[in-house]
């Protein structure tokens, strides 16, 4: 979740952890890891009056220090349950002008007389955790580890969405199947995700109610042309052409976060390693499989420590870390297909019905897809000196990155219309 503070944007955020900087490269505001909430130790907000060693962002400085390890074993433990069985119908069920069908909702579990089944939430939430930590050696050497897990899945319900209908699809790849829309059609996960059929209509005008400044009577729609009440076809074929959906789009999160820590004092000195790492699957669904867009990042942050008491008056800092944030959507994954180009279906929305048509394929942009690697070292060394009553605090933070993210998505093509 993104903050604004001290009324800055939120790329003027920066956020350490064990010291180090875990800012992500390309996404200002927000951070590579996010530790659990088992792994947390302690965290400090600063939006203001910041000192010289928070000079380099003006936004929130947050601070995370991760758990290590005690001489006493110690451990927790947390779940949180939501189920779609939990949850009510909402009551709404759509418009009741005109003649209502009767509609089969909730696969076949019942029968209502309505323009739309009744919905509700049917998220399915699973997140689990815990941690354990101890001593190694008595007053030497400790370990910490924490992991946390997430499973969720719900599906969305869009309204009214105009399509192509089965039978149209069918008829394309039928009278016409060297064509280039009889190749779209018979792509796998063409088909949208249809649950609740409104209405279908064979050619060409969707509005029937002759109140309405859209609707012309039929004949009016079969006079060749482009312009207002014209079309071009020939009129009702008997095989439907357009129709109004209910649709049911699936989304889903599959996470694990996984934290290892080791402290070991010895004299004078304290060390520590430290490491988080994320494995992450996320499906943002939509009209049809082929759209579906995934997010299955691996990031991770390593991080060694080291802390010298030199006197009873100064302390030496000092801090290395590594992050990487690393997404290859080349790879396939189950039905999305990056090789139809976006898509608008003019053919389907004859002139004058105040609609631009409906959108097929995944629009260009630069993760769609793309194969992203961003690396980040850095090192920052403070010394803290206090002499009579004054305290005294110098050092260095040097950050190197490295980007190595391929656009490719850039390059393809956007096409306006497909015969």
């Amino acid at each position: 979740m993104q903050i604004s503070s001290n009324g800055q944007r939120v790329t003027a955020n920066t956020y350490t952890l064990d010291g180090v900087s875990v800012d992500s490269l390309s996404n200002g505001g927000s951070a590579v890891i996010t530790p659990n909430q088992e792994s947390v130790q302690e965290i400090i907000v600063t939006s203001a009056s910041f000192n010289a060693e928070q000079g380099r962002n003006s936004g929130a400085q947050v601070q995370v220090i991760s758990k290590g390890g005690t001489n006493n074993y110690h451990g927790s433990g947390l779940i949180k349950f939501n189920d779609q069985g939990l949850n009510a119908f909402n009551k709404f069920y759509g418009p009741t002008t005109g003649t209502l069908p009767t509609i089969t909702c909730e696969s076949g579990t019942f029968t209502i007389v309505a323009s739309h089944c009744p919905t509700r939430n049917d998220q399915k939430y699973r997140d689990f955790g815990g941690s354990l930590g101890g001593r190694i050696l008595k007053d030497k050497l400790f370990f910490f580890f924490s992991y946390e897990g997430l499973r969720q899945s719900n599906t969305v319900t869009k309204r009214d969405v105009k399509l192509e209908t089965p039978a149209f699809e069918k008829y394309v790849i039928q009278a016409n199947p060297n064509s280039l829309a009889a190749k779209i059609f018979s792509t796998s996960g063409i088909a949208p995700r249809i649950s609740t059929t409104t209405k279908e209509v064979d050619c060409c005008s969707l509005i029937t109610n002759p109140s309405d400044p859209n609707f012309h009577q039929l004949e009016q729609w079969y006079q060749p042309g482009v312009g207002i009440g014209q079309a071009v076809g020939n009129g009702p074929d008997g095989t439907t052409d357009w129709g109004i959906y209910d649709l049911r789009v699936p989304n889903s999160s599959s996470g694990d976060q996984f934290n290892g820590r080791v402290d070991y004092n010895k004299g004078l000195n304290q060390l520590f390693f430290s490491s988080y790492f994320v494995r992450l699957s996320n499906l943002s669904g939509d009209n049809r499989p082929i759209e579906d867009l995934t997010l299955a990042p691996n990031n991770y942050v390593t991080t060694v420590g080291w802390t010298r008491i030199i006197n009873s008056a100064m302390v030496n800092e000092a801090r290395f870390n590594f992050t990487r944030f690393a997404f290859n959507q080349l790879q396939p994954s189950g039905l999305t297909d990056y090789g139809i180009p976006q898509i608008r279906l003019f053919d389907f929305d004859a002139g004058g019905l105040g609609d631009p048509g409906t959108i097929m394929g995944i629009g260009a942009a630069g993760t769609t897809p793309g194969k992203l690697a961003e690396n980040t070292f850095a090192f920052k060394d403070t010394v803290n000196w206090i002499r009579g009553n004054q305290a005294f605090k110098f050092g260095v933070d040097i950050t190197r990155e490295q980007n190595n993210d391929n656009a490719v998505s850039n390059a393809r093509i956007i096409s306006s219309e497909v015969y």
